[in-house]
């Protein structure tokens, strides 16, 4: 029980450092961003999940009275890992709607609204789910050929379909002029 109460303990201040650490780092609303989008930790939510099952089953499968110290200690397991569980769970309910309006954000249509600026944890999302994608590099680097240089080779590609437009042309004239001197030639044999 000793050792769950240390392990416990180390996580909290764990928790409680990285919090810390997250408050210096600028808006509340920019850290909710950053927390919302951590990848939940199913192992550690199943480890919690099996202590709390776990702690009562310890008090209730020995052979003497249970002794009211390890009843509260067990019922204390069990409400400190539902309140980690419900952060957790809170916390996957703000990625959602994170997301989802970040997604919005970027599917909106209409140009009044587009030319509005987000709120700034959905600019966070934005550019950390950019970040995940595309790299620490994503700045500066293009998705595709640049516009100027499409625009360059569309007018040669243009430039090469006249001339060989005017190439077929010349040739079906000579065609012509063949067939007529074909003809020509072969009535002044008959």
């Amino acid at each position: 029980d000793e050792e769950e109460a240390d392990a416990d303990a180390d996580a909290d201040a764990e928790d409680d450092a990285a919090e810390e650490q997250g408050d210096d780092e600028g808006t509340d609303e920019g850290n909710d961003a950053r927390k919302a989008l951590q990848p939940i930790d199913v192992d550690k939510a199943r480890k919690l999940l099996k202590t709390m099952q776990e702690a009562p089953q310890k008090v209730l499968t020995t052979n003497q009275e249970p002794n009211p110290a390890e009843i509260l200690t067990s019922l204390s397991i069990i409400q400190e890992g539902q309140k980690e569980l419900e952060k957790q769970a809170t916390l996957a309910r703000m990625s959602c709607e994170l997301l989802k309006a970040a997604v919005e954000h970027l599917n909106v249509e209409d140009p009044k609204v587009k030319d509005d600026p987000p709120p700034q944890a959905i600019t966070d999302v934005i550019r950390q789910v950019r970040l995940q994608v595309f790299g620490t590099d994503s700045e500066e680097r293009q998705l595709g050929p640049d516009p100027e240089e499409l625009e360059e080779e569309c007018r040669r590609l243009e430039e090469l379909i006249a001339s060989q437009e005017r190439d077929v042309e010349e040739y079906k004239k000579q065609q012509a002029r063949s067939r007529k001197v074909a003809i020509a030639l072969q009535i002044r044999k008959d």
